[in-house]
C-alpha cells in the first residue's frame, strides 16, 4: 500500500520542480531571442551616449552625430528611405503630450527620420541590459525587442580597450 505524501512533503516536490522549471523557462525565452521575461525599463540617457554607431542582428547601421544628423543603412521595410536624416530626442510637455525637441540633451526616447515616408521614421526607446545600453525600435509595449532587432552600440576605431 502506498502511504500518501503529506502537505508539508508535497510543498517540497513543487518547489523543487519550480526550482528544476524556472531556470528551463528562461533558457528557453532567451534562446527565443526575446529580451526578457519582461520588457526591461527605459532609461534616460544623456545625448553622449547616444553618439556613435549602432548595429542591430538584421544588418541596420545607424549613426548618431552631434549636430543631431543621422546616416542610416539598411533600414528594414519596403520603403525606400533616405540614408541620411536627423534624430531628436522627445520631451515631455505641461500638457502631458510628448514632441521631439531639437535641443534636448537627455531622454528616455528619440525619434529617426530618413525621407517623408511614415516607413522611414522609428522611435528609438533606450533601454539598459547586463549595463550596456541597447535601442530598441519595437513600438508596441506590447511587444518584446529580440535579440536581433536590438540596437548595440559598436565600439569606435583606435578607442582604448575597456578594463575589465
Amino acid at each position: 500500500m502506498l502511504k500518501k505524501a503529506t502537505p508539508r512533503r508535497w510543498r517540497w516536490v513543487v518547489l523543487g520542480a519550480v526550482a528544476l522549471l524556472a531556470p528551463l523557462a528562461l533558457l528557453s525565452a532567451a534562446r527565443a531571442g526575446l529580451v526578457g521575461y519582461q520588457r526591461p525599463d527605459e532609461v534616460t540617457v544623456d545625448q553622449s551616449d547616444m553618439l556613435g554607431t549602432w548595429k542591430d542582428g538584421y544588418g541596420m547601421t545607424l549613426q548618431l552625430g552631434p549636430d543631431r544628423r543621422a546616416t542610416a543603412d539598411g533600414i528594414p521595410g519596403t520603403a525606400p528611405c533616405e540614408r541620411d536624416g536627423t534624430w531628436m530626442f522627445y520631451v515631455r510637455l505641461e500638457s502631458g503630450t510628448f514632441v521631439t525637441e531639437r535641443s534636448a540633451t537627455e531622454g528616455q526616447v528619440a525619434s529617426a527620420t530618413f525621407g517623408e515616408s511614415v516607413d522611414c521614421h522609428f522611435d528609438l526607446s533606450v533601454f539598459r541590459i547586463h549595463g550596456e545600453y541597447v535601442l530598441c525600435t519595437v513600438e508596441d509595449p506590447d511587444s518584446y525587442c529580440t535579440d536581433r532587432e536590438l540596437l548595440h552600440k559598436t565600439p569606435e576605431p583606435n578607442a582604448p580597450a575597456a578594463v575589465p
